[in-house]
């Protein structure tokens, strides 16, 4: 019991210490690698929309429409869920390997499942604002950090193997 308690603190101690680095990280004034972040985010967003429908584009980190537009700003890029599931697979006691991959594809799914929520909400928002700001503030947002948790959990069982 006593081995468990220590590597769970072990674990507790590296994942707060990854979770406080990046938002460390944040306080950084006029912060490039955040803001250049935002703008391909918008860029690969309104590139999906455009599949679906035509005039979209964006202008840095705004998603402009022909009746809507929409700005990515932080919180709505998805970093946070990201940064979730990288500090569990980070602290979590598993190989060099193993993390690299699970850091690699973590991210790139995330940020593809962030893209499918960005293309939802324009197309809802365009629709109707209220159902827009239901799904921006509590349930696409809520269903993102779920689903890191859960992948989370599915990275620790196949870096147990």
């Amino acid at each position: 019991m006593a081995n468990f308690n220590k590597r769970y603190n072990i674990f507790l101690v590296k994942y707060l210490i990854v979770i406080i680095s990046y938002y460390l990280l944040l306080l950084i004034p006029n912060n490039y690698i955040l803001e250049q972040y935002l703008r391909s985010t918008a860029f690969f967003s309104s590139q999906i929309i455009n599949w679906f429908t035509v005039g979209v584009r964006n202008v840095g980190d705004v998603i402009i429409g022909n009746d809507f537009s929409v700005q990515i700003s932080f919180g709505c890029e998805g970093t946070e869920p990201m940064i979730l599931f990288v500090a569990g697979v980070l602290a979590f006691d598993a190989t060099l390997r193993k993390k690299v991959i699970g850091v690699i594809s973590g991210i790139v799914l995330l940020f593809i499942l962030n893209l499918i929520r960005i293309v939802i909400l324009f197309f809802v928002g365009s629709e109707n604002i209220e159902l827009f700001a239901a799904l921006h503030d509590i349930y696409l947002q809520l269903a993102l950090i779920i689903i890191s948790i859960l992948m989370l959990l599915f990275w620790i069982n196949y870096a147990k193997k």
